[in-house]
């Protein structure tokens, strides 16, 4: 495991790849043009998983999937003043407002999905074969195409909360001077139309969020919107159309552009020392210290160039939990390739996390050598060591929120080998209590054990002063949706290049034990 940024690191990945005219690009601007209104004047949201294992030896996930969608009003957080900023398309009107002192964004968030469930229905107008070009069958509203309670619709909130929200669900601590009052703690744009493609069946599905005595044009739109994308390619693999289909006029530009640090190498290794007598006087079992990389993209920039540079960071790093999310009110763009999911419940009760901890870079070779790679990791007394105590610390948060007797550990130290590296995963499962939301489970969860540390509350008081009081922004935090029948689900936003104002931001960092090793190679 990386133990710590060693070197400058550049943003090889993060570049111009040309402007590729491809297809979910397509999808998020047609969806952008329902009846009456101009949705991309406030955003839109691609929630992307990689399409299925890279290797061949990983069962298939039956949840692999990707939503696209574009926003209908966006909610921006500011917790220096508790500030609420809503803002309705196609012109940015809204309100400003308030929280209580004693109200949080959380139960903010908590009142929303419980309300929004009985004045609204989830529609589905068909699914449809992504091999099945000839097959354009119209959008049905009967009541067959209802979407079925607690399975997964990303109909509802999609967007980020940052790790300084921890100062709302960690009710012992408040984070010290880590507050501005012009950049959001946290993101959520209320979607009400999709599009979903679904890896292991190959198959779309279209639905749409309406009143419930509403017409429905919006769902008709949906499915007028995903006939004119089929009839554009036929070949309706989105993989496919990523990987190869760029603009005519038009080569893909690679521009390499350097990440500075926000600390020099020699104080950073110094927080190291610093975590690890921490560790030895028994203040903490492990601490998740973090820097920031900072670079600027030119002022001409425009947003499709940023897509562009998702794309490419797609294509080299395809992750189980990707992201690209455009909120234009306060010029947030949020690139992540993160290999990790926080949390998912579905609206019936079921709780999953997978916390992950421990990789090894992947080895090229048959597949006895992958094997081989993979038991090695499995073996290492340090990364079962970090893996069984996130485990443990995760299964006990459960308790907290799940029926009594349901949190169990359903996988421990279980290997998955991923497109560039093996990793070192383990499930934790659980039902919800009948009494709370996914919002309760996710607020009482963050921010992420494995980015802080055991235990938890004096893991943050000790990184707040080893990260010198900087704030980690939207990194560390969770992104994802929570939709409106009650279902969620969040990765941990690692592995992400946050942008705004033409400044790009990516974190880096690793979990710090006794046994770290300052001089240990990246992974």
């Amino acid at each position: 495991m990386r133990a710590s940024p060693t070197r400058k690191e550049h943003c090889s990945s993060l570049v111009s790849v040309g402007a590729e005219q491809n297809f979910t690009l397509r999808l998020l601007k047609s969806l952008s043009q329902l009846p009456g209104r101009d949705r991309s004047a406030l955003g839109h949201v691609w929630l992307n998983s990689a399409d299925s294992p890279t290797t061949g030896l990983e069962p298939a996930h039956e949840d692999r999937c990707f939503h696209v969608s574009s926003v209908d009003f966006l909610v921006s957080y500011f917790e220096a003043h508790k500030g609420l900023a809503i803002r309705a398309a196609p012109d940015h009107r809204g309100s400003d407002d308030n929280l209580c002192d004693s109200t949080t964004f959380w139960d903010w968030l908590r009142n929303v999905q419980e309300e929004l469930p009985t004045c609204t229905k989830i529609l589905l107008p068909f699914n449809q074969s992504a091999s099945s070009a000839d097959n354009n069958r119209s959008p049905q509203t009967n009541g067959s195409s209802i979407k079925p309670p607690g399975a997964a619709s990303p109909l509802g909130c999609m967007g980020y909360l940052g790790y300084e929200l921890l100062s709302e669900s960690m009710v012992h601590y408040k984070l010290p001077c880590r507050f501005s009052a012009d950049v959001p703690e946290a993101e959520m744009g209320f979607c009400n139309t999709a599009l979903s493609y679904h890896h292991v069946s190959s198959t779309w599905t279209a639905s749409a969020l309406v009143a419930s005595s509403a017409r429905t044009e919006s769902l008709r739109k949906v499915g007028e919107i995903f006939d004119l994308t089929k009839k554009q390619d036929q070949h309706c693999s989105p993989i496919a159309v990523l990987e190869l289909q760029r603009s005519s006029h038009s080569q893909p530009t690679r521009t390499s552009r350097t990440l500075e640090p926000s600390v020099s190498e020699s104080a950073y290794l110094e927080a190291i020392t610093k975590a690890q007598g921490q560790i030895t006087s028994g203040e903490s079992y492990e601490l998740c210290l973090t820097t920031q990389f900072k670079g600027h993209f030119a002022s001409t920039d425009q947003e499709d160039e940023h897509f562009g540079r998702y794309v490419g960071l797609r294509r080299a790093n395809p992750a189980p939990c990707g992201a690209y999310v455009r909120f234009s009110p306060h010029d947030t763009t949020i690139l992540s390739s993160s290999p990790v999911r926080f949390l998912r419940v579905d609206g019936r009760g079921p709780v999953e996390t997978e916390p992950i901890k421990g990789t090894a870079r992947q080895v090229l070779g048959d597949a006895e050598a992958i094997r081989a790679a993979g038991s090695a990791l499995q073996a290492d007394p340090k990364e079962r060591a970090e893996n069984v105590m996130i485990t443990d610390l995760i299964r006990h948060d459960l308790h907290s929120f799940c029926v009594p007797g349901t949190a169990r550990v359903a996988r421990l130290l279980g290997i998955e080998p991923v497109a560039t590296v093996h990793r070192l995963v383990s499930t934790v499962q659980g039902t919800l209590r009948p009494c709370l939301n996914s919002v309760d489970a996710l607020a009482l969860l963050c921010p992420p054990n494995s980015m802080t540390g055991a235990p938890k509350l004096s893991s943050i008081e000790i990184l707040d002063q080893l990260e010198r009081h900087h704030p980690r922004g939207p990194y560390s935090g969770i992104l994802g949706f929570m939709a409106v029948n009650g279902s969620a689900d969040m990765s941990v936003t690692i592995r992400t290049g946050v942008i705004r104002n033409n400044e790009i931001s990516v974190a880096a960092g690793g979990a710090i034990t006794s046994l770290s090793r300052k001089e240990e190679p990246p992974v």
